[in-house]
C-alpha cells in the first residue's frame, strides 16, 4: 500500500547573510515535524531532510564533500556551506545600530539582539545585550534603572522592563526591596527619598557623586522620567570635555554623561540666543520624591 509524504514547505534560498541562521530554523522546524509524526530512523530523517528542503538544496548538496551518512551530518554540511565568511568588525557595528522600535516588546528587542550577537563571537553576550538596551530601548525609565544599580543582571532588566500593569502576576508580589525594606517593588524601580536609602544601603561610598534630575513634561513619554547625570570629580581628575558650536557659539560640554536631558545656565541661553520663556518641568534631585 502506496504511503503519501506529508507537505513541509521547501527551503528558501535569498543568497544573503542570514542564509545559515534561516537554515537552522528550518532545520529545527524539520526537527519538530518529525517528532509530531514519529520519525526516528535517521536514515530516513537525512533523506526527508533532503527532500523537503527542495531541488536547490539538493543540487547544491551533491557538489559537497565530507557529508557523512547521518542526519545531523548533512544538517551541518548544509549549514556550513550557508555560513559567510565571519566579518566580526561588521557583525559588531551592526550589532551597535539596533535599536528597539516605538511597537516593539523589550522581549522581542531581546531576541533580535540575541540573534545578531550569534555572528559577533562577545565573550558576554548577556552584558552587550545589557548595554544595547541602555543605550537604545524606549523606556528612559528602564534606562534610569539600568544605570541606577549596575548591578542588574539582563534577566533583572527584563523583569523592569515587563508590561505594566502585568498581565500575569507582579513578580516583585511579596518581595521586599533591598533598599527601603518596602514591599511589593525591587529596588531598581525603589522611588524612597535619598536620605532613606542612603541610611539602608549597605553599598561603599563611591568616591564620584552622581546627580540626577529628571523631567515630566515629555509630550511622547509623559509618563516616564527622564534624568540628567552629571559626575562631580572629588580626586580633580580631568573629566572628558570637547568644545563645540551651538549657533557659532564655542561652548565647553561634558563628553556623554549619560544624561536623557540636558540643561544650560540662563547665561549660557543668552549667548546662544534661546528664546526662554515659562515651563511645566519639574526638576527632582536624584531619588527624589520632591523637588528642592
Amino acid at each position: 500500500m502506496e504511503s503519501t509524504l506529508a507537505n513541509f514547505p521547501n527551503f528558501k534560498i535569498r543568497n544573503s547573510g542570514d542564509d545559515a541562521q534561516e537554515f537552522e530554523k528550518y532545520a529545527g522546524r524539520l526537527e519538530n515535524f518529525f517528532t509530531a509524526m514519529n520519525i526516528r530512523d535517521d536514515k530516513r530523517k537525512r533523506a526527508l531532510l533532503l527532500h523537503y528542503a527542495g531541488e536547490k538544496v539538493y543540487d547544491i548538496f551533491g557538489t559537497l564533500q565530507n557529508t557523512g551518512n547521518t542526519y545531523d551530518e548533512a544538517k551541518l554540511a548544509m549549514k556550513n556551506y550557508f555560513e559567510p565568511k565571519k566579518n566580526i568588525p561588521f557583525a559588531i557595528y551592526t550589532f551597535r545600530q539596533l535599536s528597539q522600535n516605538a511597537s516593539e516588546s523589550i522581549d522581542d528587542y531581546v531576541t533580535r539582539l540575541r540573534q545578531a550577537a550569534r555572528t559577533c563571537s562577545f565573550a558576554d553576550v548577556d552584558g552587550e545585550i545589557k548595554m544595547q538596551i541602555i543605550s537604545h530601548c524606549c523606556s528612559p525609565k528602564l534606562r534610569r534603572a539600568a544605570l541606577r544599580d549596575p548591578t542588574l543582571t539582563l534577566d533583572k532588566i527584563l523583569e523592569c522592563g515587563g508590561n505594566y500593569p502585568h498581565t500575569g502576576s507582579c513578580p516583585a508580589m511579596g518581595k521586599s526591596c533591598n533598599l527601603c525594606s518596602k514591599p511589593n517593588h525591587f529596588a531598581s524601580v525603589c522611588r524612597s527619598s535619598g536620605s532613606n536609602v542612603a541610611a539602608k544601603s549597605s553599598r561603599p561610598p563611591s568616591k564620584r557623586a552622581v546627580n540626577a534630575m529628571n523631567s515630566d513634561d515629555r509630550k511622547a513619554e509623559s509618563s516616564e522620567d527622564e534624568y540628567l547625570f552629571s559626575l562631580k570629580n572629588e580626586t580633580k581628575a580631568k573629566l572628558p570635555k570637547a568644545t563645540l558650536k551651538v549657533n557659532n557659539v564655542s561652548l565647553q560640554l561634558l563628553i556623554d554623561s549619560g544624561s536623557t536631558v540636558n540643561i544650560v545656565t540662563e547665561d549660557v541661553a543668552k549667548k546662544l540666543k534661546v528664546k526662554i520663556g515659562k515651563t511645566n518641568t519639574k526638576i527632582y534631585p536624584y531619588a527624589a520624591d520632591t523637588p528642592p
